[in-house]
């Protein structure tokens, strides 16, 4: 058995329980290439989309697409819920603007009628004139 030794303070501390432990990450693994993948408009990893996630592992000799495994069929499923939901929101969105617009115009119809029915001065108004 191998001897591990962790420093410790400053220190080098030996433990027989440590000499068979399996040594743990427990850092935040950095997305390698992240920054990059995604400036280039690519997903922040590789497993997100694309080709070798959407599409089947392999085909029959003949040509025959796989037929669809349980991960695939869920994948669709989940981004299918995805697009209905944008739909959705997407709708309540055009509503919302649209219901602002005949809002603003009713407003504006409503103060023309308020200003229509006001009283109007009769006559001609007389300006004075210093010449």
């Amino acid at each position: 058995m191998a001897l591990v030794l962790y420093q410790c303070t400053s220190k080098l501390v030996s433990h027989p329980l440590l000499q068979t432990a399996r040594l743990f990450q427990t850092a935040v693994p950095v997305a390698a290439g992240r920054a990059w993948r995604e400036s280039q408009g690519h997903a922040r990893t590789g497993t997100e989309y694309g080709p070798l996630t959407d599409l089947p592992d392999w085909s029959f000799a003949d040509g025959r697409p796989a037929p669809d495994n349980r991960s695939i069929i869920d994948r669709r499923e989940t981004q299918r819920k995805i697009a209905e939901r944008v739909n959705m929101l997407a709708k309540e969105m055009m509503a919302a603007v649209e219901n602002t617009k005949n809002k603003e115009i009713k407003e504006k119809q409503e103060h023309e009628l308020r200003e229509s029915k006001k009283l109007k001065a009769k006559g001609i108004k007389w300006k004075s004139s210093n010449r």
